[in-house]
């Protein structure tokens, strides 16, 4: 088994570098212990899958010490434990997101921990893709664009105009590193093109070809595709209204900030 292979991908999993510091490599070379006693005796010891188990078991283990060092309620992988009742204090703001100290009840003094508040974390992130079409269809010379959660009055919007909104957000397990916390999320974008009711659909049809669809599917920065396209009249506001729905995904860096 190679070691120093296994440093490097120790690094890439941790973030720690064990190759200029030797702070965490006796942690290393435990984790390649313990795979060559996992191995049998007939067992190819340079498969290069030999390292990366070591690497991956370095990694476990290195998450353990990190957790037990900042004295938090939190496992390795990023779950509170189930006694253990949190609320916020305070909230600042980072450069990539929301962050919230919490506190840990109990009869001891208290322990504080910083992580996101998940309720917070959903509007920043809804907003934030809210934001970016807006923006990316603003600069590319769209004009009346609005957001699905403003208060503006219909007529006030122009005989023209383009809403965009989130009808579907859903997020998956973080990954951690040393200073980051990394989410990945899915989201249904709804971009509804309106339109007085006399405009042909042929027209609004070809304002959306010409001027939305290239911006939508030109945002390098998501992962888009086309879900659903349709034209229908809505008699609530007596406009013509074409929606398109588009399956949106990504991943979200989050700084974590220290107790």
């Amino acid at each position: 088994m190679n070691t120093t292979t296994v440093k490097i991908l120790f690094k890439l999993f941790s973030g720690v570098d064990v190759i200029t510091s030797t702070e965490y490599l006796p942690i290393v070379e435990i984790s390649v212990a313990e795979t060559e006693r996992m191995m049998k005796q007939d067992a190819d010891d340079s498969d290069i899958r030999l390292c990366y188990l070591a690497a991956a078991l370095a990694n476990y283990r290195c998450r353990q010490i990190l957790c037990a060092q900042d004295r938090t309620e939190v496992t390795y992988a990023g779950k509170c434990h189930a006694q253990t009742t949190i609320f916020p204090l305070n909230m600042r703001k980072s450069c990539s997101g929301t962050i919230c100290t919490y506190a840990r009840i109990s009869s001891s003094p208290p322990i504080s921990f910083s992580w996101l508040l998940p309720q917070e974390r959903g509007r920043t992130m809804l907003k934030t893709i809210i934001d970016n079409v807006i923006s990316k269809l603003e600069q590319a010379g769209v004009e009346n664009v609005y957001s699905a959660f403003d208060a503006y009055a219909v007529e006030k919007k122009g005989s023209l105009f383009t809403i965009v909104g989130v009808g579907a957000f859903e997020t998956s397990a973080p990954v951690y590193s040393l200073n980051c916390a990394y989410l990945p999320f899915k989201s249904e974008v709804e971009v509804n093109v309106t339109a007085v009711k006399t405009m042909p659909m042929t027209d609004l049809f070809d304002y959306y070809a010409a001027n939305i669809e290239p911006v939508l599917m030109g945002m390098t920065d998501l992962e888009c595709s086309l879900k659903k396209i349709a034209i229908k009249f809505d008699s609530n506001i007596q406009r013509l209204v074409l929606t398109v729905k588009m399956g949106v995904c990504g991943i979200t860096r989050i700084e974590r900030s220290s107790p």
